[in-house]
């Protein structure tokens, strides 16, 4: 993320006037910017889902880190 704000302020101060684009930017009919906005939302849900992903992974590492398996060879002797 920090890359990202990072790379942001270098384009904004190598060039004199960057066309700012926002997802409130009407396309009118213009389908590049209207195709550009559906990456942003493509690329949003992606970031959310990535990161829900993560939480449940490590929520699942911290509960279970210090559980017993058969790889380990900790685990409890199966009758």
């Amino acid at each position: 993320m920090l890359l990202i704000i990072l790379s942001v302020n270098m384009i904004k101060e190598t060039d004199a006037s960057p066309p700012q684009m926002y997802i409130r930017e009407n396309p009118e009919g213009d389908s590049g910017i209207q195709r550009m906005k559906n990456a942003v939302w493509v690329d949003l849900t992606n970031l959310i889902l990535w990161l829900i992903s993560a939480i449940l992974v490590a929520g699942y590492w911290w509960r279970n880190r210090r559980a017993k398996t058969q790889y380990t060879g900790r685990a409890r002797n199966h009758v």
